[in-house]
C-alpha cells in the first residue's frame, strides 16, 4: 500500500462545534509500542461517553472512511481492538504518528492524523465508496447496546456490567477477560496484578502497596510470589497468567529483557497450550545471580518505552 504524503495544514488540531459543558470532547495518542494491536481510550476521557461506553465505535477519518471498531475492556481498560488494525493498515500509521481523536457525543470518533515532523498525514482513498464527507451525519442504529460507566476515571466489575434490559440473545458480551479468568486477581487498592489464590500478609500487603506506589507505572505490575519450583531445581520457571499475557505481551515466543540494578538479562518467554506466558530458559539464570529466595515476592514492570523489557523489583520475605 502506498504510503500516504505529509503535508501541513493549518488550525486542525481541534474540531469545531463538539464541546460538553465547555470543553472539547477530544484526545490524542502517540502510536508507540505495540500500537498495531489495540488503542486504550484514557480513562479520563470516559466521562464524556455519560455513563455509556458503545460496544463498537466508528471511526472516521479525513478521507471519508469509515471503520467499525469493537470497544473492549482488558484489565480495567477500555480499548478498541478488533477493527483497529484494519484502520492501522489502511492509513499506513507508523510508530511516533500523532493522532487526535474528536468524539461526536454518540459513537463516532473523528481521527486527525499527523506524522512526526508535526504536519497533518493527509490519504487520499481509491475506493469509491469512503466518499462521505465529516460534515454529514452518519445513521447510528437503535440495536447498539451499550455498556454503563458509573466512573469517568476507574472502571470496577459492577460497572462493566451491562443494561439488564438487553435481550440474552441479542448480546455479545465485551471483552472483560481480565475480570472473568480463573488465575488472576486485582489488588483492591493497586495497579498490580496477582495469581488467584495469592495470600498475603499485613506487612506484605503493606509493603507491595508502598513498593507499587514507588513505581508508579502506567501500565498494570504483574506479581507473584516466589515458589520452590521458580528458584530451585533443574527446571526453574515463572508462569504470567494468560489474562495479562493476551494484553500486554501478545507473542508467542520471543527473548524479553529483565532488568535489575542497572544489569540486563535474556529470558526466553513462550506460550503454553493454555495461552498462559511462562519464563523459561535464562529465568534461573536471573533468580541465582540475584539471590532469589522462596516466598520473595517478584514484581514485573512492562516498560512502556521499550519493546518487551522489564524492570523486576524484589520484595524480600521477612
Amino acid at each position: 500500500m502506498r504510503r500516504p504524503g505529509a503535508r501541513c495544514r493549518e488550525g486542525h488540531a481541534h474540531f469545531n462545534g463538539n464541546q460538553i459543558d465547555g470543553q472539547d470532547k477530544n484526545f490524542f495518542k502517540v502510536m508507540i509500542g505495540r500500537f498495531r494491536e489495540r488503542m486504550i481510550i484514557p480513562n479520563e476521557f470516559l466521562q464524556y461517553f455519560r455513563g455509556k461506553i458503545p460496544r463498537t465505535m466508528k471511526l472516521q477519518s479525513r478521507d471519508g472512511c469509515t471503520y467499525d471498531v469493537q470497544v473492549t475492556k482488558n484489565l480495567g481498560k477500555i480499548s478498541l481492538q478488533s477493527g483497529w488494525k484494519a484502520f492501522v493498515t489502511a492509513h499506513d500509521l507508523q510508530m511516533g504518528d500523532f493522532l487526535v481523536f474528536s468524539y461526536d457525543g454518540i459513537s463516532e470518533l473523528k481521527v486527525l492524523i499527523f506524522g512526526p515532523s508535526g504536519c497533518e498525514k493527509v490519504h487520499s482513498s481509491s475506493f469509491s465508496h469512503c466518499g462521505e464527507k465529516w460534515e454529514e451525519p452518519l445513521h447510528i442504529s437503535s440495536s447498539s447496546h451499550d455498556l454503563p460507566v458509573k466512573s469517568p476515571i476507574s472502571v470496577s466489575k459492577s460497572e462493566a456490567q451491562w443494561d439488564s434490559s438487553e435481550q440474552e440473545n441479542n448480546t455479545a458480551n465485551i471483552e472483560e477477560v481480565a475480570l472473568q479468568g480463573d488465575d488472576l486477581q486485582v489488588h483492591p487498592v493497586l495497579n498490580c496484578i496477582l495469581p488467584k489464590h495469592t495470600r498475603l500478609t499485613d506487612m506484605q500487603k503493606q509493603q507491595l502497596e508502598s513498593k507499587v506506589r514507588a513505581i508508579h507505572s502506567e501500565i498494570p505490575i504483574y506479581g507473584c510470589i516466589l515458589r520452590k519450583s521458580r528458584v530451585h531445581g533443574k527446571s526453574q520457571t515463572v508462569d504470567i497468567c494468560r489474562e495479562y499475557a493476551d494484553v500486554y505481551l501478545p507473542f508467542k515466543e520471543l527473548n524479553m529483557t529483565l532488568q535489575r540494578h542497572g544489569k540486563n538479562w535474556k529470558v526466553l518467554c513462550r506460550t503454553k497450550g493454555t495461552r498462559t506466558k511462562r519464563l523459561s530458559t535464562g529465568w534461573s539464570r536471573f533468580a541465582q545471580e540475584n539471590n532469589l529466595q522462596v516466598g520473595d515476592i517478584c514484581l514485573f514492570e512492562l516498560l512502556k518505552n521499550k519493546e518487551y523489557s522489564m524492570n523486576v523489583h524484589i520484595i524480600p520475605k521477612k
